[in-house]
């Protein structure tokens, strides 16, 4: 695959995502035609949207020349690429992305800025406002010809972009005005987004724990209570209160660092687990690892924030991990669900607390 084409999926990824609601509806396909589409759903920021079953599908992690631009935005978790697998001159595809939108940008101010950095130099064809029917969300339709990296004479970008609070959704289709096989999916994708009810209700009674040495608040079970450790707190459930045992609770900790959260990992982590019988060929037992059988590294986006995810397993137990930075970059804050011999807190609870994470004011 040629490169200005996969970086094209940046932009349009975000835009079809948002883009989808009651406009699409209204102009494109029914819903018998998509009943066999995967679902691509995003319970964080709460939509969901479908895709042909038979496109190639490729993970991309945020490129780290995008990381230069993070004054005005910043990719945050994967995002998804669908390709056709027809023959080279008739192919096309989708693209799902989400963006932070730092600077509170306009959408078209914000397209500007994503076109600028994958160096594309487009003619701006339509331009088109739209809204969703289960939600007054903003969105806007832009379609791009007469593109440097095109690579047929007919080749177009559609571009739909959401302002979903601080985030916005890119969802993107990039093939020739022609080929009536991708003006037809694009349409049908669009069609299917719709915005999902996210955790609430059932939080409505959580306490709330306000740090205001390092700006935050977060959420947590009015069942659970707080034990205060030497680098942070724990939410441990009452059951366990008074008890000198090896609870199971959620943690949250402060490293006063000048890294990034997967530096930090990168540089005091090890996928080697002490509890493996083999260990590998000249592994230094001796090295004081902070994180050990370090896998699943994932970046995810909760309320507009980008945390670095991952799971470590050591001999007093294994975690579940969250970083995330604060707004003077000088401290990272894990969100841990610490898992024990007396066994674990839920993942749903764990995520939920985690979903309540908001830096102040």
């Amino acid at each position: 695959m040629p490169q200005p084409f996969s970086k094209i999926w940046i932009i349009g990824a975000v835009l079809i995502i948002l883009a989808g609601g009651i406009f699409a509806w209204q102009y494109f396909g029914t819903s018998e035609e998509i009943t066999n589409w995967k679902t691509y759903k995003n319970e964080d920021i709460g939509f969901e949207i479908k895709y042909p079953s038979d496109l190639k599908e490729e993970w991309k992690i945020p490129e780290e020349s995008f990381t230069l631009h993070e004054a005005w935005g910043e990719q945050i978790g994967k995002r998804l690429l669908l390709f056709s697998m027809t023959d080279s001159d008739k192919i096309y595809g989708f693209g799902f992305s989400i963006y932070s939108n730092f600077r509170n940008l306009i959408l078209e101010e914000f397209s500007q800025k994503l076109m600028e950095w994958m160096k594309l130099e487009c003619h701006l064809k339509t331009t088109e406002n739209i809204f969703f029917e289960d939600k007054q969300t903003p969105g806007v339709k832009f379609i791009f010809d007469n593109c440097n990296s095109a690579r047929t004479p007919d080749e177009i970008i559609n571009q739909v972009l959401i302002k979903e609070n601080n985030n916005i959704i890119e969802i993107s289709g990039i093939g020739s005005l022609s080929n009536s096989e991708f003006i037809k999916r694009f349409n049908l994708i669009l069609s299917s987004f719709s915005f999902i009810e996210t955790q609430g209700e059932e939080m409505a009674d959580w306490k709330t724990y306000k740090n205001e040495e390092y700006g935050f608040e977060i959420k947590y079970p009015s069942d659970f209570f707080i034990e205060n450790y030497q680098d942070g707190l724990g939410f441990v459930e009452k059951q366990y209160q008074g008890q000198q045992v090896h609870y199971p609770f959620v943690g949250v900790e402060f490293i006063k660092t000048p890294f990034s959260a997967e530096q930090w990992v990168n540089e005091n982590g090890t996928e080697v687990n002490l509890l493996d019988e083999n260990l590998p060929p000249g592994f230094d037992r001796s090295h004081n690892y902070l994180y050990y059988g370090v896998k699943d590294k994932e970046i995810r986006v909760i309320n507009s924030l980008q945390f670095f995810q991952f799971y470590n397993a050591g001999i007093s137990g294994s975690n579940n991990n969250a970083f995330v930075r604060t707004k003077d970059s000088t401290v990272l804050i894990n969100i841990y669900r610490h898992s024990s011999g007396m066994g674990e807190v839920s993942k749903n609870i764990y995520n939920q607390i985690l979903s309540t994470f908001r830096f102040l004011e």
